[in-house]
């Protein structure tokens, strides 16, 4: 991982963050669970400071990646505005964490012990070969195209949340290039 470049992955993931907060229409679980756990994994990782690990990080992002798609009720409470179903800002956020989840899989320096995944050499070391990282790029760049999209869309209705994709998927770009640089 390309230290030197977390400021430059901290800095989208924390605007992101701050427009879940400050819009209090969008105040729900399904919003700030996901924002607050990408933000918390990239400052944990990003600055080395390995208090949860790499690991205990991508557990918790598929977590949080389910909470995004989760019905209003399910996710803590209805809110006015966002309607029934899955938004495409709650499916940008969860196939965000989930991409995320994959790179902290990669830049992980804990072993994963799968016997699956040894029988074809790409086990250990957190790597994945390959495949994985061409894999990890396709899910960065169209979860990048998808925020560009919802960016595009939204620009005029809520700013907020054209912003939040925006600065997301720039974060997101960013730690790809720290892990797979």
């Amino acid at each position: 991982m390309i230290e030197a470049l977390a400021p430059a992955m901290l800095l989208p993931a924390t605007a992101a963050a701050c427009c879940t907060v400050v819009d209090p229409h969008r105040a729900s679980a399904r919003v700030w669970v996901p924002a607050a756990t990408m933000l918390a994994a990239m400052v944990d990782l990003g600055m080395r400071a390995q208090l949860v690990g790499g690991i205990g990080w991508m557990f918790l992002l598929v977590i949080a990646a389910a909470i995004a798609v989760l019905p209003d009720q399910a996710a803590g409470r209805a809110v006015a505005g966002e309607g029934r179903g899955i938004r495409p800002m709650h499916l940008h956020r969860s196939l965000s964490a989930l991409v995320m989840a994959g790179l902290v899989a990669m830049g992980s320096h804990q072993p994963i012990k799968v016997a699956a995944v040894h029988g074809y050499g790409h086990g250990g070391g957190g790597g994945g070969g390959a495949t994985m990282a061409t894999v990890m790029i396709i899910g960065c760049v169209l979860v990048c195209l998808f925020g560009a999209a919802i960016t595009t869309r939204e620009r005029r209705r809520c700013k907020a949340a054209a912003f939040e994709a925006l600065a997301m998927s720039l974060s997101l770009m960013v730690m790809a290039a720290m892990h797979l640089a």
